[in-house]
């Protein structure tokens, strides 16, 4: 398992790269609801803490779901499906951003907690 050079030879399966490549944009899209979110609730601690305790949810969610049933039924095909399905959900969520917004602003809720319904939409994948 080692090159002429002493080196380990080490190349990423298809599975380690679409979790490295679903990684990066979980936390890119955690940065862009940050950015949707910010001119209607503003940039403030509550804002930042309901989009961080969102995705965390919804993450672990995420990763409870796909354990459950990768242990029962895997293929790359159903992988390959959930991954377009997410791209294609991400991509809608951008173009209809501030329709989202302006109907979580509608909920009468404290100003800490306003940002809170704002956010589910875009933490789902």
């Amino acid at each position: 398992m080692s090159t002429s050079r002493g080196r380990p030879s080490w190349r990423p399966t298809d599975p380690e790269v679409a979790v490295f490549v679903s990684g990066v944009a979980s936390m890119g899209l955690e940065i862009l609801a940050g950015r949707i979110v910010a001119p209607q609730f503003g940039s403030s601690i509550y804002t930042w803490g309901s989009i961080i305790g969102v995705f965390l949810a919804a993450l672990s969610l995420g990763y409870y779901q796909g354990g459950e049933r990768a242990s029962s039924h895997a293929t790359q095909r159903r992988v390959n499906r959930l991954l377009l399905a997410t791209a294609a959900y991400v991509a809608v969520l951008i173009f209809l951003g501030d329709v989202l917004l302006r109907s979580a602003a509608a909920f009468p809720l404290p100003s800490r907690f306003a940002a809170l319904p704002a956010v589910p939409p875009a933490a789902r994948p």
